[in-house]
């Protein structure tokens, strides 16, 4: 591409002063820098996962080469579902299962996870299933595959009107006539103009896609083939029936796949929840007695397919155990009891067994033991220590996972919406030894999709790349074209940056086009520029008494700001014609042109003379500049100008952060932050100033250069800042209180220095595994009846909107009210 020379044209007006790199360099260097930089990163990133799931798959291209490609998938130690490719290759080698065997376990090597496997996710063939079994990994086979499998097998019994429908879809697309007559008809019946689609037999979904566009636009397509009379077969009302109703038994199907076929959410733990949810629908058709014949005998080959393929599936271990382990829906996921019991025994045995790396002492039965008290210095716990240490059970890894399994099945259902990893990692400290089973089960996909996707979004980069060739060889033609007319090319004037010139409110689009038509608006002919220097074999003469006299090239050397007019036989100057405002002291240079040329060269009059003038020689200057701005990067006034702002800011909220800190420093420690005295000459000018002084003397980032009037140092300015750092904590528990379950109140009151009833609110609540006491706010309590203070209360409660439906226990003294 880089080599391209439309492309170079392309990045050229996008920014000159930009040197596009050869071929040489991208593919030898700059490539394969970057693929060992991210390789680096996405190896560090997969070795922080605990458990991964792989998923492969091969593609055959139009060339008949084949590719294979494996997709890794972790839990990140964030909580959040990730996935990379860590292959895509052509595999020449036969497709045998000890081949297939051979490479994965060369990946897997290479990437240092084999010990990281828990699950291999590929489709239904024979030898890739038999490869993950030789490499001794848990295989799962595509659940998108194998719906695809079970709905094509069930279509045979619709085959009459499917291939009606698909040689009226293949007529349309052969046809540009017929889909332009097709398209004319659906405008007249106010119908949306949509393209018959095509359906893949490896393509999932594409039969129902087929089916239901052709029922949308059903009007339009037999009104156009009745205009054509064309000899396609037509479908009878009653095979637009049973097309109609097959798109209804179809649709759950479709939605399953695309459900399931989710990259970055959680999809392994749905497989039961979906199948379900399939044998429920059809055997709704199946017990359909007004639908069709055909579509029925489809609806009991639906069911029939799915009792082969999906009866069994809540007894595959891993689905199962997902399942539960999703908050979404652990037991109710299930449609037969007794096998989510021996899910759930199974998961027991499991969890019993993960030990975590606190957990230093040997695993041990439960057992209740006698200890000998060991004797404390405290009278506080002497009685409780010698009743409880009597009975004191040694702790149990084993017990702590059943009790973590028991409690985690008590815990609510979560909305099928929220994400179950997430739930999870915010109670990873609740539940470690659980949350350690949970990444190794839940990184596992469903489908093998992602791998599918590689090779779909290979053949749409392919595509992509010819239609962008094809678009930019289309805009460079036309520009060239709009071009020819135009003698003007002002690459010189063409930067990143602010157009002086064009006054351009946005600068990122200043190219050659824009300056070219600001430099059309200059005075002079049209056929003039400084980039088109006018080199001509013989110039016009022009008789002066009894000698021809003509322009000279050599002059394009001694004077850089030349340019020759061929339409009027004379010279300008560039940078005058730019950015002269005194249009009347150089009209011969700047609209008229200078044509003397017996003359042009004389120490006083022309060139030389033009070339002397201050006038010129500010226009020079600012032409000079100009250029200097695109070639070596300096920027332009306006660029300066805003950089000085941007210091400014930066500067101006150094200098508020500091006097922040110091106000937080302060109100810390409960110091006071005013002093009786604070001017000048004061010694002492109160914690606050003095602070302020001592950190401008030991950094230099206070006070300096900072206007009289803008010092943020009054004691209003110091108020207003408390009450932002009063509202950003507020916000932050409240948020806190918002996330969590349930909280405490905590409220006292006492009297102040002036004698005013001060109520105090604490709220007191467990999030992220520990316990937070948090300070609410004072409230002047002018009465202290019940209904007062519970007014106060709730009015401190609701400025942090608090949900006191959460509250369950409040604590006072024991006063009355």
């Amino acid at each position: 591409m880089v080599d391209d020379k439309e492309f170079r044209k392309f990045v050229e007006m996008l920014n000159p002063g930009y040197q596009l790199p050869c071929r040489q360099t991208v593919s030898k260097n700059l490539i394969p820098r970057l693929y060992n930089c991210t390789l680096e990163q996405l190896k560090q990133q997969i070795q922080s996962s605990t458990a991964i799931c792989l998923t492969t798959d091969g593609w055959t291209c139009i060339n008949n080469r084949g590719y294979i490609a494996i997709t890794a998938h972790y839990i990140e130690p964030n909580g959040t579902l990730s996935s990379i490719c860590l292959s895509c290759e052509e595999f020449n080698e036969r497709h045998t299962s000890t081949n297939l065997a051979n490479y994965l376990k060369n990946i897997t090597v290479e990437w240092d996870i084999n010990y990281k496997i828990v699950a291999i996710v590929t489709d239904n063939a024979p030898n890739i299933t038999a490869a993950v079994r030789e490499m001794k990994y848990r295989h799962i086979g595509c659940f998108a595959h194998s719906i695809n499998l079970l709905v094509q097998h069930s279509l045979e019994h619709i085959s009459t009107p499917l291939k009606k429908v698909k040689c009226i879809v293949e007529f349309f697309k052969k046809s540009s006539s017929a889909l332009a007559k097709l398209h004319s008809a659906q405008k007249n019946m106010g119908l949306p103009q949509l393209k018959l689609k095509q359906d893949v037999v490896t393509r999932w979904n594409s039969t129902y896609d087929m089916l239901k566009r052709i029922i949308s636009i059903k009007d339009a397509v037999i009104s156009t083939l009745a205009i054509l009379q064309s000899s396609i077969q037509v479908l009878t009302p009653a095979e637009w029936e049973v097309v109609e109703k097959a798109v209804d038994v179809l649709q759950i199907f479709h939605e399953v796949t695309e459900e399931i076929s989710s990259e970055k959410t959680v999809s392994i733990s749905k497989v039961i929840v979906l199948v379900t949810s399939m044998f429920h629908t059809v055997e709704t058709f199946v017990l359909d007695i007004n639908i069709p014949y055909e579509v029925n005998l489809m609806a009991n080959s639906l069911k029939a397919q799915l009792k082969k393929r999906f009866e069994e599936i809540e007894d595959n271990e891993i689905i199962s155990q997902a399942a539960i382990l999703d908050p979404r829906f652990k037991q109710f996921g299930f449609k037969n009891e007794n096998k989510f019991n021996k899910a759930l025994s199974i998961l027991r045995t499991r969890i019993s067994n993960i030990k975590l790396p606190s957990d230093s002492n040997p695993q041990k039965p439960l057992e209740t033991v006698t200890s000998t008290p060991q004797p404390t210095s405290s009278l506080l716990w002497k009685v409780y220590e010698n009743k409880v240490g009597k009975l004191k059970s040694i702790q149990n890894p084993t017990a702590a996972g059943l009790i973590e399994l028991d409690k985690y099945m008590q815990e609510p259902l979560i909305d099928r919406h929220d994400d179950p990893l997430k739930w999870w990692y915010e109670r990873k400290s609740i539940y470690p030894r659980l949350y350690t089973f949970v990444l190794k089960r839940l990184c596992i996909t469903a489908t093998s999709v992602p791998c599918e996707r590689i090779f779909s979004e290979a053949g749409n980069f392919k595509f992509f790349a010819m239609k962008r060739y094809i678009t930019m060889q289309n805009y460079f033609s036309a520009k060239k074209l709009n071009n020819e007319n135009k003698s003007v090319d002002s690459s010189d004037f063409s930067f990143q940056g602010q157009d002086d010139i064009t006054n351009n409110p946005e600068p990122e689009l200043n190219t050659k086009i824009s300056v070219a038509s600001a430099l059309k608006k200059c005075p002079g002919p049209s056929d003039i520029s400084q980039n088109l220097k006018s080199i001509l074999t013989f110039y016009p003469k022009t008789k002066y008494g009894d000698r021809w006299r003509h322009f000279s090239k050599q002059w394009f050397k001694s004077f850089a700001w030349l340019e020759y007019s061929i339409l009027e036989d004379a010279v300008y100057c560039f940078p005058c014609r730019l950015f002269s405002k005194h249009f009347d002291n150089q009209t011969k240079f700047i609209s008229l042109g200078f044509k003397n040329w017996k003359k042009a060269t004389f120490s006083d009059s022309g060139l030389k003379k033009h070339d002397k003038s201050q006038d010129h020689k500010n226009c020079y200057v600012m032409w000079v500049s100009y250029k200097n701005m695109k070639t070596k990067s300096i920027p332009s006034v306006s660029a300066q100008i805003n950089e000085g702002h941007l210091k400014l800011i930066r500067k101006n909220r150094k200098y508020i952060k500091c006097i922040a800190s110091v106000l937080l420093y302060t109100g810390t420690q409960c110091i006071a932050q005013r002093g009786d005295y604070e001017s000048v000459k004061s010694l002492n000018c109160g914690n606050f100033l003095e602070l302020l002084h001592l950190i401008d003397e030991q950094c230099e980032v206070v006070g300096q250069d900072v206007p009289q009037n803008a010092k943020y140092t009054s004691p209003q300015i110091q108020n207003e800042m408390i009450s932002i750092f009063n509202q950003i904590i507020l916000e932050k528990i409240s948020f806190e209180l918002q996330s969590c379950n349930y909280f405490a109140l905590i409220v006292d009151e006492t009297k102040d220095k002036s004698k005013t009833e001060q109520l105090s609110v604490v709220v007191r609540y467990y999030i992220q595994g520990s316990i937070h006491e948090r300070f609410m706010g004072f409230k002047p309590a002018k009465q202290l009846n019940a209904s007062s203070l519970l007014n106060y209360i709730k009015e401190i409660l609701q400025k942090c909107s608090v949900d006191l439906q959460k509250c369950v226990a409040q604590i006072y003294d024991g006063a009355v009210d």
